[in-house]
């Protein structure tokens, strides 16, 4: 009788072993099946601390000699008048859209993830930010046909002009490789700071030359 008794504790504790891994397992499913949460992103960049009140001055751009052998325009250069058709419009001078203290010129493909966190980030950043002391937001999809850049544009909300640079002739100009990039020029088009990644430091020195072009051109907070 014994014999029989032990058998049947054995058999339970068994069926309970195997009850608890199957349970494991489901949740460890589930758990997979579930889509996962993105990592919280600082809405905008904001100077923090003593950068908050320290004057601003533009960034000076370095880089090694390989990086800067895919630029074919630099700090102080004219930045190329380039004409493309605007998204959605009519062919469109780059000229026709600077603002009237600074532009923020950014190249862009949709199938890189840098750019599609900068087509985000430039309207908290830059236009809500800067729009009225005058600086404008212009964005070039490269290689890009218009029922690529469109999606791309709204998914990010991106709330500023973009041309299509659809055989990428124009991103030639300014140079070559690496994307997404950004240009800081002038009222007048004159090259103040680029980059030609997209990382945090891209937003801070961004946000800094912004300051500092917004702070010495006497522009105003309307």
């Amino acid at each position: 009788m014994n014999r029989y008794v032990k058998q049947y504790l054995t058999l339970m504790s068994l069926m309970f072993c195997i009850a608890l891994h199957c349970d494991i397992l489901f949740a460890q499913a589930r758990r997979q099946a579930q889509p996962e949460k993105a990592s919280p992103r600082v809405a905008n960049f904001r100077p923090i601390g003593p950068a908050a009140t320290t004057p601003a001055v533009i960034p000076p751009v370095l880089m090694s000699k390989e990086h800067a052998a895919l630029c074919a325009v630099k700090v102080g250069d004219t930045f190329p008048n380039i004409s493309l058709d605007r998204l959605g419009d009519r062919p469109t001078r780059l000229s026709e859209l600077f603002g009237r203290t600074a532009t923020v010129v950014a190249f862009w493909r949709a199938d890189r993830r840098a750019s599609r966190t900068l087509l985000a980030d430039l309207g908290p950043d830059v236009i809500e930010p800067f729009r009225q002391r005058g600086v404008a937001v212009v964005g070039v999809a490269v290689e890009q046909p218009e029922n690529v850049a469109r999606p791309a544009l709204e998914k990010a909300e991106a709330q500023f002009p973009n041309l299509l640079d659809a055989d990428g002739k124009a991103f030639a100009q300014v140079g070559k490789e690496r994307l997404p990039r950004v240009y800081l020029v002038d009222g007048q088009g004159k090259i103040l700071w680029f980059d030609i990644d997209y990382s945090l430091s891209t937003r801070r020195e961004l946000n800094q030359a912004l300051r500092a072009v917004t702070a010495s051109s006497g522009a105003r907070q309307e």
